[in-house]
């Protein structure tokens, strides 16, 4: 035997190795058919395959390899069977692939079932672009809904600097409106009471309730997660730390560390969920919405009672399957429904609806709260003028309180001036000769006066029917009286300090129509908004967008380190590890955008679905359909009414968002699979082929395979790579997980 082969051979054969094993092999070929039969076939460096053939002066050390053909004939699994290394299948399976995956037990699940979680699950590890994309959605949908808040009057006026009570309760709407991201929440008019939550000051107790509940269920930081999340950064970076040090550019430590680099994204994007506070479990919204009792208006006639039973914040767990079409056996509303985080994707157009919904109402009251104008049919607190409308009185009486400055300003209110005056305008104006007789301030408060610097002097009346009030002395008759009713057209609204929340007591007609319903008030509260909506909200366009940016970085700036790290170990070249990687971020950004786009083609199809609903109502309204969350809501068919075309629609976009959405799923299950399978794979020897070491994949019959080379020989060719692949994976990590944490920050500081 050619010493020089015999040098080779002592040196890497081993029965330990699938590497070792084939040198075996190699050797028996040589003993029973001369050095002749592999010389011709051995390969140096980048596949160099004249190294031996032809020269017959040829030295050990630039041999690294056998060609593929001659790995097939003697090193193929028909030769010796896959080789399974026990010791070192414990050592990595210990050290990087068991803590990223117990580390997946610290995602947002709270689907509410098992078939949920286990959804959640795949669809977060078979696609990391789409759980960053749900967090991100979810972090910016939060930060948009605070900056929409600040715009409410924050004061009652510039002057008092008193808070105004339906801003600060706007405050607690905020939290539940947050924490309802991760359930598809329902807001309804339709009984009453959420006209009663907005409005009544006996209802105070139930907010305050309903926001510290949410803020005691968030999910907080726990020992077991700061374990876990240790464990596996930990293991990871003595990973990293034991290839440079003692593995450099050894190819099993390359798998090992390029296969890790996949799961860093998790770090990022759990404490991200964390930062953002999501619910800690399934139905902490649904109780705690239904678990406390409010104060409901009752109608003309009947008083106020207390419930906890209400139709204004509903967490929609299922749908009817007469609520909305199906396309097969799907439901066209998808993910949608569905409760938990990493769902909340489906979630985008429907939350922003309710929460300007909800948003629109309370900065409408505010407003009118500001202006100290009463319910419709009530009396301003100022001039005891009626409001707007009929119903009760403000003190909830059909009829004002005798002897109040309702009953002794009648005459007065039918002489003022049938113009509207601003709340500024509001001032006394001297009627008649210029005598001036007392008002009962009992209805305005006893704080009131009238200035008369610029008018006379005065002197004390009555207190009994003034309360502060001064008489004025006119000069040019010489004569004074009590200021009577008559004069007063308007006070300023910044002077009446009597008029508060107690005041916009009445009836659920009266605070319906205070909130701005109306009668047909089940449209503003349309879970899924019109597109022309959509269109003219540029901001929830840019959040989508920018969600997806994110999703899209987090996932190739973790992909791509394992990509280039198995890429450019030798022997170079796109084979079984650098592949499957780049197809786990190709089969993610796929199931990232089918979930994304069936989002879209769900809302095409139940606006659809609304439109030939609407074409189906009487011209009066009177078989005005529910709201699509009603059960008794019906399903459009196609006849004279809305039209075989329309319904062909309705079809065609359901078709598009049952498929997207299924093939979406169905693409992320198979990529969860196919990322712990080849974790596994890895692990046990499966890649240890002439057909994955080789390279085939890219280099075809040129490939050729390491066989004669350790990892100190490799360690200069693989420094670059290695390092820069890890670079980039900690680069993106830290980069998302500042992101997430500031914009959360930002979002507590407001």
């Amino acid at each position: 035997m050619d010493s020089r082969l015999e040098g080779l051979f002592n040196k890497f054969a081993s029965d330990e190795s699938w590497k070792g094993k084939c040198v075996q092999k190699l050797r028996e070929a040589v003993v029973d058919h001369g050095a002749q039969s592999i010389v011709g076939s051995l390969v140096g460096g980048d596949g160099d395959r004249e190294v031996a053939r032809n020269n017959a002066t040829w030295k050990a050390e630039q041999v690294w390899g056998v060609n593929i053909n001659t790995c097939y004939e003697y090193c193929s699994r028909g030769r010796f069977p896959m080789v399974f290394n026990y010791q070192a299948f414990l050592a990595r399976a210990t050290n990087y692939l068991l803590p990223w995956l117990a580390l997946t037990a610290q995602l947002p699940y709270e689907g509410g079932s098992a078939k949920a979680n286990i959804m959640s699950f795949c669809l977060s590890l078979g696609s990391p672009a789409l759980a960053t994309y749900s967090l991100m959605i979810t972090i910016l949908n939060q930060n948009w809904l605070r900056r929409l808040c600040e715009s409410l009057p924050k004061y009652e006026d510039g002057e008092n600097q008193i808070q105004n009570p339906y801003t600060q309760r706007m405050s607690s709407a905020r939290i539940l409106l947050e924490a309802a991201q991760q359930a598809p929440l329902q807001i309804s008019d339709r009984d009453g009471s959420l006209s009663s939550l907005i409005i009544l000051e006996a209802n105070n107790s139930w907010w305050n309730s309903v926001e510290q509940r949410l803020k005691a269920t968030k999910r907080s930081v726990t020992f077991s997660l700061v374990a876990q999340m240790v464990v596996a950064a930990g293991a990871w970076v003595l990973t990293v730390a034991g290839s440079f040090i003692s593995s450099l550019g050894d190819h099993t430590e390359a798998l090992v560390l390029s296969s890790s680099a996949l799961w860093t994204w998790l770090v990022p994007v759990i404490w991200g969920w964390i930062a953002v506070g999501t619910q800690s479990a399934s139905d902490t919204i649904d109780d705690t919405l239904s678990e406390f009792i409010l104060v409901k208006a009752g109608r003309a006639g009947v008083p106020p009672h207390k419930t906890s039973n209400h139709d204004a914040f509903k967490v929609l767990k299922r749908l009817p399957n007469e609520q909305l079409p199906k396309f097969l056996i799907f439901n066209i509303c998808g993910d949608e429904i569905q409760q938990g985080p990493t769902f909340n994707y489906a979630r985008v157009f429907t939350w922003w609806a309710a929460a300007k919904a909800i948003h629109r109402t309370f900065d409408r009251v505010a407003l009118k709260y500001n202006d100290r104008e009463p319910l419709p049919g009530g009396q301003h607190p100022a001039t005891g003028r009626a409001g707007l409308g009929g119903g009760l009185t403000n003190n909830g009486g059909s009829e004002p309180r005798p002897g109040s400055a309702t009953t002794n300003t009648r005459a007065a209110t039918a002489r003022s001036p049938s113009r509207e005056i601003g709340p500024e305008e509001y001032e006394l104006q001297p009627i008649g000769t210029g005598s001036s007789r007392g008002v009962d301030t009992r209805d305005i408060g006893s704080s009131l006066g009238v200035d008369t610097l610029d008018i006379g002097s005065s002197r004390d009346v009555d207190a009994q029917n003034t309360g502060s009030l001064r008489v004025v002395n006119t000069e040019d008759t010489g004569s004074s009286r009590p200021v009577d009713p008559h004069d007063i057209v308007h006070i300023g609204a910044s002077r009446v300090q009597s008029f508060r929340m107690r005041d916009l007591n009445g009836t659920v007609e009266q605070l319906n129509e205070y909130c701005g319903f109306g009668s047909h008030s089940h449209t503003q509260f349309a879970r899924y908004p019109s597109w022309k909506e959509i269109g003219q909200d540029s901001e929830i366009q840019i959040r989508m967008f920018g969600a997806a940016f994110a999703g899209l970085l987090v996932q190739w700036g973790t992909t791509i380190p394992a990509v280039i790290i198995a890429y450019m170990t030798d022997v170079r070249g796109l084979g079984c590890r650098s592949g499957s990687y780049l197809v786990y971020g190709l089969a993610g950004t796929l199931a990232f955008f089918l979930l994304f786009t069936s989002t879209l083609f769900s809302h095409a199809a139940v606006l659809s679905h609304e439109a030939a609903l609407a074409r189906m109502e009487k011209p009066d309204g009177s078989n005005r359909p529910p709201h699509t969350a009603d059960p008794e809501r019906q399903q459009p068919q196609a006849d004279e009414t809305t039209g075989p075309g329309h319904y062909a629609g309705l079809k065609a976009w359901a078709f598009l968002a049952v498929s997207t959405r299924v093939f979406g799923q169905l693409v992320a299950i198979g990529n969860a699979t196919w990322i712990i399978l080849s974790s596994l794979w890895e692990l046990v020897g499966f890649y240890d082929s002439c057909w994955c070491e080789g390279t085939v994949l890219s280099a075809g019959e040129d490939a050729w395979v390491v066989l004669f080379k350790q990892a100190v020989d490799l360690a200069e060719r693989a420094e670059g790579s290695w390092a820069g692949g890890v670079a980039m994976s900690i680069l993106v990590c830290f980069a998302s997980w500042g992101v997430f944490v500031l914009l959360c920050k930002d979002v507590r500081q407001r």
